[in-house]
């Protein structure tokens, strides 16, 4: 359920992201800052530590794999998380952006 939560989270921030990019020819970030909230399963608020799994993708349905990274031991508090996604450096499937 968290990994869903994250991905809706993920590709929330790729629509986001493709309007603005689509417009305009700008250089494409190396990291960038996500923030969400993660429950447990019956939908209390979570604490303790985290993995966030990150995958964007290039098509909200059925598009290809663009960039994935695993963040491990992520702080939680109050159900509230907040990462650079990017940080670590390129674990980009295909092409990296020039």
């Amino acid at each position: 359920m968290n990994r869903l939560f994250t991905h809706l989270l993920a590709a929330s921030a790729l629509v986001a992201m493709s309007g603005s990019v689509a417009s305009a020819q700008v250089p494409v970030p190396n990291a960038f800052g996500m923030q969400g909230y993660i429950h447990t399963q019956g939908g209390a608020p979570y604490e303790g530590a985290a993995s966030i799994e990150v995958r964007l993708y290039d098509e909200e349905t059925a598009g290809t794999l663009l960039y994935t990274e695993t963040i491990a031991d992520v702080p939680v508090t109050g159900s509230r998380f907040s990462v650079e996604v990017g940080a670590a450096g390129p674990s980009r499937p295909g092409p990296t952006p020039a």
